[in-house]
């Protein structure tokens, strides 16, 4: 009998060490892809490999899965209000979007390019876990303003420009009204 449970054992732990290259791999492959690659490097080859290590409890728990696709919009989301943030710090410190050297408005239009990119590919039951009205805030305000804004200044229209940001002001106004009310998932 001792000699059976002896067998079970060593092969449970045979099979742990056999897969914990493959679960290695993944958490680390997956930390670089949710968190990018500079954020890896400086602290998240520790945080994955800890992962890695007790992968059994992610078996158990579900390896990688996410709530109906929140933690991922979620992501989206972050990344969409960063690089417009981003962005809008650029011009505010050239004192507006005509005084813009070439240099930063490549830069300024790029942010906002993946700003809008990111906002898209929000989830639509995200945005309205968040409020009632965020979705059409969201949606109308926020990323059309962005995209606004990417063609005027592509197309050095003014009125484009200016239409952009009274529909930015628009979100940023809401956001500001109903801040008690809104609710991040």
């Amino acid at each position: 009998m001792k000699r059976i449970i002896k067998k079970v054992t060593l092969s449970i732990f045979y099979l742990y060490l056999f897969s914990f290259g493959p679960a290695f791999l993944y958490c680390n492959w997956r930390y670089v892809k949710d968190h990018g690659f500079r954020n890896w490097i400086f602290f998240g080859e520790f945080v994955a490999t800890a992962k890695s290590l007790i992968w059994p409890y992610y078996a158990v728990v579900g390896f990688g899965t996410r709530d109906s696709g929140t933690e991922l919009t979620d992501i989206h989301f972050v990344n969409s209000r960063r690089s417009s943030h981003e962005a809008l710090k650029i011009i505010n410190q050239s004192d507006g979007v005509i005084k813009l050297s070439p240099n930063d408005k490549s830069v300024v239009t790029q942010l906002l390019q993946k700003s809008v990119i990111e906002a898209e590919l929000v989830d639509d039951s995200y945005l309205k876990q968040v409020h009632p009205e965020f979705l059409h805030q969201f949606r109308d305000e926020y990323t059309r303003s962005l995209q606004d804004l990417v063609d005027g200044i592509q197309t050095n229209d003014d009125d484009k420009m200016t239409s952009a940001a009274i529909k930015y002001n628009i979100f940023s106004d809401w956001v500001s009204t109903h801040a008690k009310e809104i609710k991040f998932p």
